[in-house]
């Protein structure tokens, strides 16, 4: 009878399996560090991220609370110019407003003050209480009033001096000239085409009754009127 005797592993065989497997640990360590992004880079990114953002918020915020501030230090929204006087509004008791472009009454002065010759005053005899801070007048009546200045030279040869009105919600203004004439106006109406109709009738009256001349206007149907004196 045969006998057959098992063969025991080598021990390089074993050396070279151990080998292996640190070279494999080896490289799996090395591709992991070199392949694989730290955790410190997406922390740092986050970091600069949250700064930005954190001062992109802490901006709007201030933005915002400066903006809230402007509305309630001017009492009114409609308040965001410079304040740059477009008229002065004066009542018989010599108590005087500044209004700005806007319409909005903004300081109180006296009838004496003048911050340009061509700032124009307005004379009202009764009117509603003017509130500091808030719209008085409506931007289309200040236009009116200043082109009425202007073109009354340009267009009849007219020099304003001083300008009444009843109130200011009434659609009457009377102008007087260095000559002493009144010529009453329509604001709700066009503006030049009451000073043609002033310019063709006072080209139809002689020099004596223009020097005597009271007072001229143009009603609602386009009619001129007037008054000579005696």
């Amino acid at each position: 009878m045969r006998h057959y005797s098992k063969n025991k592993p080598k021990k390089t065989s074993k050396l070279a399996l151990v080998f292996l497997i640190i070279i494999g640990l080896g490289m799996s360590w090395y591709l992991f560090n070199t392949y694989i992004p730290k955790t410190k880079l997406p922390i740092s990114l986050y970091q600069s991220q949250n700064r930005i953002f954190q001062k992109t918020k802490a901006f709007a915020y201030n933005s915002t609370l400066d903006l809230i501030s402007l509305i309630k230090k001017n009492n009114s929204i409609l308040d965001t110019s410079d304040n740059q006087p477009a008229l002065i509004w004066c009542r018989l008791d010599e108590q005087c407003y500044l209004i700005n472009n806007q319409g909005i009454a903004y300081q109180v002065v006296q009838m004496q003050f003048t911050v340009s010759n061509d700032l124009i005053k307005i004379h009202e005899a009764v009117g509603q209480p003017i509130v500091l801070g808030e719209k008085f007048i409506d931007q289309e009546l200040i236009n009116f009033i200043i082109n009425a200045k202007n073109l009354m030279l340009i267009r009849a040869n007219l020099q304003p001096r001083d300008f009444f009105m009843p109130e200011a919600g009434s659609s009457r203004l009377d102008i007087i000239t260095w000559d002493s004439q009144r010529f009453i106006f329509n604001t709700s109406q066009n503006l030049e085409n009451q000073l043609v109709l002033i310019k063709q009738a006072l080209g139809k009256i002689s020099r004596e009754d223009q020097q005597s001349l009271e007072y001229m206007g143009v009603d609602v149907s386009g009619q001129v009127y007037y008054k000579i004196g005696n």
